[in-house]
């Protein structure tokens, strides 16, 4: 860009994460007004004065490519503020916009939403915006903030006559994020969004109406009527907080009892949005759990991490204002410690580990559907069924995290809360401390005693504070799911197989028949319908059945759905071998309901077509006289994810009962015995695993092929670095180290990986002396985040 006044030549080079900033041949990596210029602004200008030779300019502006300032940096200070994205710095001297903040902090969400938006479009680097447009994009939203009518912003006061100005502000900074690129005029792209959804009033057709309902579906931090509620969440490197547009996320109970627009949830990545390494880049993290973060003028303190989000290196945070009001304390750090006393009571509960405390908070924060409200006379309680007999082993749980419930109440939840024809057999549950899974019994059932719910010991995991939550909510049920085939489970098969097994040539032959599937739906329009049935619900499927006469293949809609379920299926495939098969299903694991069942033995029923979402009549004895599918009277494989040990995989007799013939869409397993079946594959449990259960003749390994399980109840608790501390309640400062170290040490990829390698190299596969080592590393890589024990890793 030559600049006519001056005679000066400007280069402007996007910037897509933080460049090193260098000094001659030292690179400067703690000079924080350096960095927080470079993180503020998204476009590096150069200019040159009219003296430098142009073709030395034409030369430097062909080898400067993009991906020159993909770097990572190691600037551990310089995080930055959220508030710097309306201020600049010219020289020495820095300029502040005149932001009036607290005009966005009051109790108005649809406020609140178009500040964060506005934030999120600066943030994300997808414009050119300097100084003069974040300036122009500001003045013209306070401007409108200032005409809407307090008290005429809710979604239910929205209709034709009356379009809500922070709405139409809110929809056109989402189409400035899917429209902006770096030399396009934001400001104007802003007032075309907002100007077509302000003439939704004047009966213009700019903008269809149901788009102005879909932009307001997520305007209100209560939940709606999907059980949905809106989440803000936010990325955080070591040099900008990246912000990100709401977004709708199934209701828990931390939502259904303290609201959503109190919360956060905080990804730590690197600048190149890859996940953290190294000892230096954790320090940040560090300090952002022990002394929070300020987002949008607010601040934020880490509240609790589930397993999955600390393997994630996620977290949620809570507003430090919303605490202090919520409890009437001044010291924010109180009141979070009077939060978490309010989910996990101290004095029942007694002293947990920092890791175990955490897994307790985490509980609270699952997707779940609340339902009916279970008192606790309701509740009968009892204890667990154990093993018996092998003296050289310790007595394990056979009904480790399940129990029963009453049909009456389940039918109510099925047809109430879940909008199912049929009742499942079987339901995950949380209620107040407790966790598990439900079987479905009568009524009449004498382990109920009279009572709805029949609770075991292994289930509860806490007590509960003074949260007077006392719904049954819902976090899954029973289901038939499609099973397919990975890379761990083709390893294992492969390993011990011998002259009277060897599923290879079946493996690749079920590889060939999904890829001809993928390109028959295409030609076949009963070969479509057939796979879209596993992915689209029964209504959509029996409107597209309807419009078969209409010839589909012509309908470029139509074609289009095709075309996204062929590239989901061959990314699965070439991905992660995902190879499906029909002789086989994925179902919840329950306890034997009756005990009868006998060592060795599981029984299983498949109705696929169970779970018809409400719509269709319903009736309740259907749950008694559905259209049955036995798997009766055979040898059947069993195996659950991850499974790395040979052992993993078991052969057992699926047998024939009538008595059975009610619970349909589970895998049942025997309450007798000395052997624990469901620990066996994997180290699971029934408190809400699936299990592969498959009766393809050429997939289940005949019972001499079978390796002894792993004995996953006696791996001690022991490790490079064993936690001995147990308090009843803990602080940010006292949890910042432990959640660091699992942060710094979610090794399960790597693992996963060396193991794959070396079955792939060594003769012995997966029965390789080191490859068991390294499954054994496995299963306390799994389980690290709950018990805080670090694997220790063969050396291959």
């Amino acid at each position: 860009w030559n600049e006519q006044s001056t005679g000066n030549v400007c280069m402007f080079i996007p910037l897509n994460s933080t460049p090193a900033y260098f000094i001659g041949e030292n690179r400067i990596a703690n000079d924080g007004s350096i960095v927080k210029s470079f993180s503020r602004n998204n476009v590096l200008c150069i200019t040159f004065s009219p003296e430098v030779d142009k073709t030395d300019i034409y030369y430097l502006q062909h080898i400067l490519t993009t991906d020159v300032y993909f770097t990572r940096i190691r600037t551990l200070d310089a995080t930055h503020n959220p508030e710097d994205a309306f201020s600049s710095s010219v020289g020495n001297e820095s300029i502040q916009y005149d932001i009036p903040f607290e005009c966005f902090l009051d109790g108005r969400s649809e406020m609140k939403d178009a500040y964060w938006m506005l934030l999120v479009l600066f943030s994300q680097r997808l414009g050119c915006f300097t100084p003069s447009v974040k300036r122009g994009l500001w003045n013209f939203l306070a401007e409108k903030v200032n005409s809407v009518p307090i008290g005429k912003t809710n979604v239910e006061g929205l209709d034709h006559s009356a379009v809500n100005p922070m709405y139409a502000m809110t929809y056109a900074l989402t189409q400035c994020l899917h429209i902006v690129n770096y030399w396009s005029n934001a400001k104007h792209i802003f007032d075309v969004a907002f100007n077509s959804f302000m003439n939704v009033s004047n009966g213009s057709k700019d903008l269809a109406y149901s788009d102005l309902l879909d932009i307001t579906r997520i305007a209100s931090s209560e939940r709606n009527k999907f059980n949905e509620y809106k989440v803000l969440s936010v990325t955080i490197t070591p040099s900008r907080f990246i912000y990100h547009p709401p977004m709708l996320v199934q209701g828990s109970r931390l939502y259904n009892n303290f609201g959503s627009d109190a919360f956060v949830i905080v990804s730590f990545r690197d600048e190149k949005q890859q996940r953290l390494h190294g000892e230096e880049l954790f320090l940040y993290v560090h300090n952002c759990i022990e002394n929070g973060i300020k987002l949008g003028g607010r601040d934020f303190l880490f509240l609790s991490a589930s397993s999955s989000q600390l393997r994630e290196q996620k977290a949620i945070f809570i507003n430090a204002d919303f605490l202090t009001r919520k409890f009437e304390l001044k010291d924010c750090n109180l009141a979070l410690r009077r939060m978490r006393e309010t989910i996990v009571d101290p004095k029942r509960t007694g002293e947990l580990l920092p890791t175990k405390y955490l897994s307790c908070l985490s509980l609270f924060c699952t997707g779940c559907i609340p339902t009916l409200e279970v008192q606790d006379h309701d509740i009968y309680y009892t204890h667990d069924i154990v093993t018996i007999g092998e003296s050289l082993q310790s007595p394990t749980m056979l009904t480790d995290g399940s129990g029963k419930i009453a049909l009456s109440i389940a039918t109510s939840i099925a047809r109430d809360y879940l909008y199912l024809v049929h009742v499942p057999s079987a339901f995950q549950i949380r209620l107040q401390g407790i966790k598990g899974v439900v079987t479905v019994v009568d009524d009449s059932d004498p382990d109920l005693r009279g009572r709805k719910l029949l609770i075991r010991a292994s289930m509860k995991k806490f007590d509960m504070g003074n949260v007077n939550d006392n719904k049954l909510c819902i976090v899954d049920y029973s289901r038939w799911l499609q099973p397919s085939l990975n890379r761990e489970i083709i390893t294992l098969l492969t390993s011990i197989s011998n002259s009277d097994f060897d599923p290879k040539n079946y493996i690749y032959h079920l590889q060939e028949r999904e890829l001809k599937r993928c390109y028959q739906v295409f030609i076949d329009i009963n070969k479509s319908m057939d796979s879209l049935a596993l992915e689209v619900n029964p209504f959509t499927l029996e409107q597209l059945r309807n419009l078969q006469k209409n010839n589909l293949m012509d309908n470029p809609l139509f074609i289009s759905l095709l075309k996204l379920h062929y590239n989901i299926s061959i990314k699965k495939l070439v991905d992660k071998t995902s190879i499906p098969f029909q002789e086989g299903a994925l179902l919840m694991g329950i306890a034997d309901p009756l005990g009868l069942l006998k060592e060795n033995e599981v029984y299983v029923s498949i109705n696929r077509n169970e779970n018809i979402p409400i719509g269709y009549p319903f009736q309740s004895d259907n749950w008694c006289t559905q259209r049955k599918y036995d798997v009766a009277n055979q040898d059947v494989a069993i195996w659950r994810n991850p499974c790395l040990y040979p052992g993993d995989v078991r052969t057992v007799r699926a047998v024939q009962n009538e008595k059975y013939s009610k619970w349909k869409n589970v895998v049942i397993f025997p309450t007798q015995g000395s052997r624990n079946l469901p620990l066996e594959c994997s180290g699971g449990d029934l408190d809400g695993d699936f299990f592969y259960v498959v009766w393809d003749r050429k997939l289940v390994p005949p019972l001499k092929c079978i390796n002894a399980p792993s004995n996953y109840a006696s791996f001690e608790i022991t490790g490079t670095k064993k936690i001995s501390n147990k308090q009843t309640v803990f602080d940010n400062s006292e949890l910042c180290d432990y959640i660091r170290d699992i942060y710094s040490n979610n090794v399960l990829a790597k693992i996963a990986t060396c193991h794959l390698a070396l079955s792939d190299i060594q003769e012995d596969g997966a029965c390789d002396p080191i490859a068991i080592k390294l499954s054994e590393a496995q299963s306390y890589a799994v389980d690290y985040p709950k018990t805080g024990v670090l694997p220790k890793i063969p050396e291959v």
